[in-house]
């Protein structure tokens, strides 16, 4: 378990259900099997995106959200079925997690089976194990629970259990169950007794110890998907690999259903350090002061602009100068004057744009002002720089010359866990140390539009379109960028 998953189990007091790193050398099957089978999971898979998201490690007990899905072969066809986990919780329910598997016939994907769990009262255990025996995937409940209440004389009782499914004729079936019992007394006569049965077609047989252990590392032998542990009162992953294997897994199959327009290519790679450091600070100036999820310049509002400015000068990450606190009041408030042309300056610098607040009205509680040359910004105290947003960009595709659409990874970074937060904090997330990415927690996946320009001789960047929270860029969504820039 890294850092940060220990530090996420340790703030919750009890154990969470964690997402481990499962389905990593399956990523190539998806990219290997038929491409109508492909087609019919991947519009499953968008369809539960659409309706419930994409769980984010935000730390909250409510979470929803897809979290897990791979491709396993249950019956040993050659055909996978598709298995996912996804978050499913609201006021009445906090902890649950729904377990499906589709499958795959006559040109179309179809529902197998659904299970929905909830963990935050449960008294036992829960690991769920996928197992590959012979060519077929088998999925492997494990169940765990010890407690004080046995039959007399017996006080302490300890339960290692599992439950062995997989998929004949289109249905979720248990073929087998293994169960070990453990007893014993808390008195001076130390006694203790143990029995292990196995159940197989409706009828169960006792076992040795010896063939009790071997079943148990028979069917545990393979991937660990999920653990969790007795009265978990939240679902929790490890964003740095459940969440990113499910990205993954994700966009394998739609490059294998959407070929990708070969006139579209991700030129980060290829991008030097500086280039890579400029684009990441540039993009840094959004995440926390574009309140809206989407931003298109073709649309936008004066105010929304200003606010930018406003809640950047606000959060410690840019000076504006401007004369606080000048015992300017407006409508029973205070507010501080800024020089037009600086804010202004600084406003063309990101969107290639000069706002004029006349020409639209505020979305917000506050109105911003101006008069003469100045701007009035509603007074804050300036950011402490608790909260802190960097963007993990992962592609840059160039959709012209000049226009680049970026997708990126957006990370929260609560800075009070430092003794010393006075850090750079417009840096790209790939800067950040090892132990401010320990406390960065995965706020959104998305994208922008941007557009090259020349800034005083220099190279610069303006904002287009902006997706805070926008998913996984398709190839479908892609093209239609190239188009709309072409």
């Amino acid at each position: 378990m890294n850092n940060k998953l220990l530090n996420v189990v340790k703030s919750i007091g009890v154990g969470a259900l964690l997402i481990g790193v499962s389905g990593m050398s399956n990523l190539l099957y998806a990219n290997t099997v038929d491409t109508a089978l492909a087609k019919g999971y991947y519009n499953v898979l968008t369809d539960v995106i659409k309706t419930h998201g994409i769980y984010k490690d935000r730390g909250e007990v409510r979470g929803n959200g897809l979290v897990y899905a791979n491709l396993q072969d249950f019956e040993g066809d050659g055909i996978p079925e598709l298995y996912m986990i996804r978050s499913q919780n609201d006021e009445n329910s906090i902890g649950g997690y729904v377990e499906s598997i589709w499958g795959y016939k006559s040109g179309k994907a179809y529902p197998i089976s659904s299970e929905y769990n909830n963990i935050r009262h449960r008294r036992d255990s829960r690991d769920i194990y996928m197992t590959k025996i012979e060519g077929k995937d088998y999925l492997v409940h494990r169940t765990q629970l010890s407690h004080g209440h046995g039959k007399s004389p017996y006080d302490n009782v300890s339960i290692d259990d599992i439950a062995i499914y997989t998929v004949k004729s289109g249905k979720l079936v248990k073929i087998e169950e293994v169960k070990g019992l453990w007893e014993s007394t808390v008195d001076d006569s130390l006694k203790e007794r143990k029995s292990f049965t196995q159940i197989q077609g409706g009828k169960t047989k006792t076992i040795t110890e010896n063939t009790y252990n071997n079943l148990m590392k028979k069917y545990t032998a393979g991937i660990l998907i999920c653990y969790g542990e007795a009265g978990s009162p939240a679902f929790s992953i490890d964003t740095s690999n459940g969440n990113e294997q499910f990205m993954k897994f994700y966009k394998e199959l739609d490059n294998k259903v959407n070929k990708v327009n070969a006139s579209i290519k991700d030129v980060y790679p290829i991008k030097s350090k500086e280039e890579k450091e400029q684009i990441g600070r540039f993009l840094s100036n959004f995440p926390y002061a574009l309140n809206s999820f989407k931003f298109d310049i073709n649309s936008y509002n004066d105010h929304e602009l200003i606010k930018v400015a406003h809640i950047n000068q606000f959060d410690g990450l840019i000076d504006l100068g401007g004369d606080r606190f000048d015992g300017t009041t407006i409508n029973n408030w205070h507010y501080d004057a800024y020089k037009i042309d600086i804010v202004d300056k600084y406003i063309h610098d990101l969107f290639g744009v000069k706002p004029d607040i006349n020409r639209t009205t505020s979305k917000d509680f506050f109105n911003y002002y101006k008069a003469k040359d100045k701007y009035y910004f509603p007074s804050m105290e300036k950011g402490s720089g608790v909260l802190k947003y960097g963007t993990d960009i992962k592609n840059m595709y160039a959709l012209n010359n000049t226009t680049y659409c970026v997708t990126f990874d957006l990370y929260e970074f609560d800075s009070t866990w430092l003794e010393d937060n006075n850090e750079d904090w417009m840096r790209p997330y790939s800067s950040w140390s090892k132990e401010e990415k320990q406390y960065g927690e995965l706020r959104g996946t998305g994208y922008a539009v941007v557009k090259q320009v020349s800034q005083n001789g220099k190279l610069g960047w303006n904002l287009v379109e902006y997706h805070k929270d926008g998913g996984i860029l398709s190839n479908k969504q892609l093209e239609a960028l190239q188009k709309k820039y072409k």
